[in-house]
């Protein structure tokens, strides 16, 4: 998705007009959504997956607006909707066992196979390809959408980081000395990041395919997990509870931080970015149990799943503003809110568009976008305009559909700003 086309925001642009006797507060009410999420505390709630013995592990945002997991017990991928309905898709392949997914460029889900495939499927729930990986060896734990359109994913036995075309087409990049890359995740540089395993070592690899790799201080840490931060590092979770015990940061120029647990446990597992400045991941450890949460100042604070024995596995950022996460054990998809509410539809001065207030790339959404239209405009027609080309660049990056963008365009026509 080429999100880089799309203005960041930034809350210093959204000094409101005032002519023709504009104020924020009329613009907002207008709006019917707010700059600011509103406080709570946090609220885990989960839903049942309808197989039995489903096993969900990977989990993440669709363009769609739904979240997207493997079932590999199962063979399956499921979707889930932001109000808990879940839709299950068979998989072709006998035993393909699927593992990692992730949102692609195309506007497809793509996802790792253990029957040494890369699978695609439409939002509409069709396998459309699955293509063979020319080395054999297994597993293929993660799986990233990269910045130069292509997906990137890890070979934990074959010791190489793979990438592959949206038409299917695969290179491989053997690894110097990392030995079972896991987790994978595209940083603020443009390069992809990864966690590996055995070697106890995050690595970096351009999307020309130089590796550079950056040992981990506590030894025997077992890095599983990573993703991209608020601080334009990368965050990894560290598995071994006798060994790194938490979760580590990584600038881009690889300097190393590791922040502990308050007590011996836990097996971090999954981590994610939330649209509240921190980073959440999961603890797999059946003894614990929990969804932790870290600031970017190292302060950790964790959460208990109702449901004993649950192993959460993977985790990603929803489009309601909350974190959502795969039990492994418990056979349920949780989520976990984070503090930060946003609107479920987008309301412009009291229609409806029926377009989920998605949250972009930045950690906005598309009513602050609005907003921005909003507050530079200094006539209605300025205001239409300003939205179309928006609704045309998020059209174009493949986050809403043409339908939706007609909506979005149609309400804000109708609108009696500024």
């Amino acid at each position: 998705m080429r999100h880089e086309q799309l203005v960041p925001w930034n809350p210093d642009d959204a000094k409101l007009s005032r002519r023709g006797g504009g104020s924020t507060a009329l613009i907002l009410a207008l709006l019917g959504a707010g700059l600011a999420g509103v406080a709570r505390g946090q609220v885990i709630t989960e839903f049942p997956i309808p197989t039995a013995g489903s096993t969900p592990l990977g989990i993440t945002a669709g363009p769609d607006g739904n979240l997207w997991f493997t079932e590999p017990g199962a063979n399956q991928i499921g979707r889930i909707t932001t109000a808990g309905v879940i839709t299950e898709f068979a998989l072709p392949i006998a035993d393909s066992f699927p593992l990692a997914i992730a949102a692609g460029p195309d506007g497809n889900l793509w996802f790792t196979e253990n029957a040494l495939k890369i699978g695609r499927i439409t939002t509409a729930g069709v396998v459309t390809g699955e293509f063979p990986i020319p080395t054999p060896g297994e597993p293929f734990f993660g799986i990233t959408a990269g910045p130069d359109g292509n997906l990137w994913f890890t070979e934990a036995e074959g010791i190489k980081i793979g990438r592959i075309t949206t038409a299917g087409v695969i290179t491989e990049f053997l690894l110097p000395t990392s030995d079972y890359p896991w987790g994978i995740a595209a940083g603020p540089d443009g390069n992809l990041w990864f966690a590996a395993r055995n070697s106890n070592q995050i690595g970096r690899i351009t999307t020309a395919g130089v590796i550079t790799e950056f040992s981990i201080p506590s030894v025997n840490s077992n890095p599983i997990g990573i993703t991209a931060g608020p601080d334009g590092n990368l965050w990894f979770t560290q598995a071994n509870i006798s060994g790194g015990n938490g979760i580590g940061r990584i600038t881009t120029a690889g300097v190393i931080t590791e922040f502990a647990f308050p007590a011996p446990c836990c097996g971090a597992f999954g981590i994610a970015a939330g649209p509240d400045g921190n980073l959440w991941f999961t603890e797999e450890d059946p003894f614990n149990n929990k969804i932790g949460r870290i600031t970017t100042a190292g302060v950790i604070t964790e959460f208990p799943i109702p449901t004993a024995d649950s192993i959460p596995l993977g985790i990603t950022a929803g489009p309601d503003g909350n974190l959502w996460f795969a039990e492994g054990n418990g056979n349920k998809i949780g989520r976990i809110t984070t503090g930060v509410v946003t609107p479920s539809t987008l309301v412009i001065d009291g229609c409806d568009s029926g377009v989920p207030d998605l949250l972009l790339q930045d950690g906005g959404t598309i009513t602050d976008r609005i907003l921005q239209c909003a507050a530079g405009a200094g006539n209605h027609g300025a205001f239409v305009s300003c939205v179309s080309q928006l609704t045309n660049d998020l059209k174009d990056a493949g986050i809403i559909t043409d339908a939706q963008k007609g909506a979005i365009q149609g309400c804000a026509g109708q609108a009696q700003i500024p």
